[in-house]
């Protein structure tokens, strides 16, 4: 109901992949309680959040009182199977630079805040989230992003990323 959190899987090896930062007012759980299914995801706050829950027998009179909800859910899961469609095409076809080019200019219009510096990120994450969402080490993002930085492209000031040459950064990610 309140907050930013990040729709987390791991894999065999430990490794963490965020699939989605989840914002305000989004739902998770529905799909898994839906199908009758265990979901093997983990929602991890990035930052304070307020919960809301639904119990499966709640959300089956809700639906029965409200089937317009249906559309609402459908589309939700639709765009939200768009994002993650996205991110794969990312990850099987771009290099690391572009993904994160691409990841940048994503969270700053999804999490916008305009700063004298540029268009920064309002969305801590730290350079292992990035890495995480962009299917990368950490040591990988971080020379991307010092790349990014010594070229004048983005600054980095304590967890939040300024954006400077919001052109260029388009340019690599096409």
């Amino acid at each position: 109901m309140k907050g930013k959190a990040k729709l987390v899987r791991f894999g065999k090896d430990g490794k963490e992949i965020i699939l989605v930062i989840l914002r305000e007012g989004e739902i998770f759980g529905l799909l898994a309680m839906m199908m009758e299914e265990y979901s093997n995801s983990l929602v991890v706050a990035l930052e304070k959040c307020l919960v809301g829950i639904i119990r499966e027998a709640g959300f089956r009179r809700l639906m029965q009182k409200k089937p317009e909800l249906y559309l609402a859910i459908s589309k939700h899961f639709g765009a939200r199977l768009l994002k993650i469609e996205t991110r794969l095409d990312e990850l099987l076809f771009q290099d690391i630079s572009a993904r994160l080019a691409r990841l940048l200019l994503r969270l700053a219009n999804e999490y916008p805040s305009r700063r004298s510096c540029g268009k920064r990120l309002n969305l801590k994450l730290t350079q292992q989230d990035l890495a995480n969402l962009i299917g990368a080490s950490r040591e990988t993002t971080n020379i991307a992003l010092n790349h990014f930085k010594s070229r004048g492209w983005l600054g980095l000031h304590q967890r939040s990323i300024c954006l400077h040459n919001i052109a260029a950064l388009k340019k690599l990610a096409e």
